[in-house]
Order: structure tokens, then sequence, then C-alpha cells
């Protein structure tokens, strides 16, 4: 059952996609590309290393709970071989949710790490979400991630 719940999500999270145009907010340094099915946000920069990091912010109502899907997220990524998950309980935009960061991905089969934060607010469920093809999420990502709140 909650497969079925989180499939779309986890396949938008993997790389999935049905794209929208619609326009954003600028960000210094940062690309925004077109929106791709319940994106509220989402923007793409490549450093002087050459790596790239791709933000994301979704929304869809439904009665999605971050912990199940943080769990599902972290089963289904555990099983790339030479993954590391890790997920924790935390605070994001003024509310508890869920964090998960999945290394060892990127560079096999075109995949990406990732970083997520899912929360609960006013009966919708959000997803922050950074893929990066570098080792691990740079800090100039994670500061745009964690202010793309709703």
């Amino acid at each position: 059952m909650a497969a079925a719940i989180f499939a779309p999500l986890l396949l938008a999270l993997i790389g999935a996609s049905t794209t929208t145009q619609s326009a954003q907010m600028a960000v210094p340094g940062w690309t925004a590309l077109p929106l791709q099915a319940g994106d509220y946000r989402r923007y793409e920069r490549t450093n002087q290393q050459g790596f790239t990091s791709t933000l994301a912010a979704s929304d869809q109502v439904c009665t999605c709970q971050p912990k199940e899907f943080s769990k599902e997220l972290s089963t289904a990524l555990s099983k790339v071989a030479g993954s590391t998950v890790k997920t924790s309980p935390t605070k994001i935009c003024d509310e508890s949710g869920e964090h998960l960061i999945a290394t060892g991905l990127a560079g096999t089969e075109g995949r990406r790490n990732l970083e997520v934060y899912s929360f609960r607010k006013r009966g919708t469920f959000y997803v922050l979400e950074d893929t990066f093809n570098s080792p691990a999420p740079s800090p100039a990502a994670h500061e745009l991630l964690t202010s793309l709140c709703p």
C-alpha cells in the first residue's frame, strides 16, 4: 500500500519526469530549470570542479507521512550496491520532518547521490531534494535547499 502512495514521488526522485514550464524566482549562481509535475521550484548549478547539483521543491496533497516516505526511499536506495543511506528526524521549514542522505550512487548507471527533506505542512506533503554527482552535498546547495520552504 505505501509503495503505491509513494511510487510517483520515488520515480521523480530517481529520474522519471514530466516537464512543464513555469516562472521561478531568480537565484544568483543557479539556473532555473523547467518544473516537473508537482514542483514549485527547480534549480541547477555546476561548480568549478564540474560537479552538478539539481535542487527541486515539490508538494503533493496526500496523507503521505515523512517517516514512511523516508523509510520507503531508504529501502529502495539501500539495494544499490555501494550505497550508504542515512536517515534522521529533523526540523525543516518550522516543521518536524525527515532527512535522508544517500551517497555511493553517483556514477553508477547515470545515478546521482541524493539529499532529501520531507515534511507536512497544512495538510500538504513537501519534499525538498538535492541530486548531485559530487561525493557529498555542497554547502551552497544545502543552504539553498533548506531555504525553499513553502
